[in-house]
């Protein structure tokens, strides 16, 4: 399954809503970056997700639920709030 998870996987799920055992978060952007030799995956890029403002997750593997990608196990780092308060959420892919 990981090597399904790539930026041609995630690039229609943008703006789209994926649910958790702790709340909502939603697909806000999908970052591609140049690969760095010798690295294992040949696209690295990462997934900015949006919660609820307020929303304080600790950084861990979470079970993200969608209703055409599926069940999906992704580590999420919380990156601190946007400037309308909702917290963010990366997934780095490298």
């Amino acid at each position: 399954m990981a090597d399904e998870l790539t930026p041609a996987f995630f690039a229609p799920l943008v703006g789209s809503e994926f649910t958790t055992d702790t709340g909502p978060l939603m697909l806000d952007s999908l970052t591609e970056h140049a690969p760095s030799p010798g690295a294992p995956r040949a696209q690295p890029f990462s997934l900015m997700f949006l919660g609820e403002a307020g929303a304080q997750w600790p950084q861990q593997i979470y079970a993200l639920q969608h209703p055409v990608a599926g069940r999906l196990h992704i580590f999420l780092v919380p990156v601190g709030p946007r400037s309308d308060g909702r917290s963010q959420f990366e997934a780095v892919f490298n």
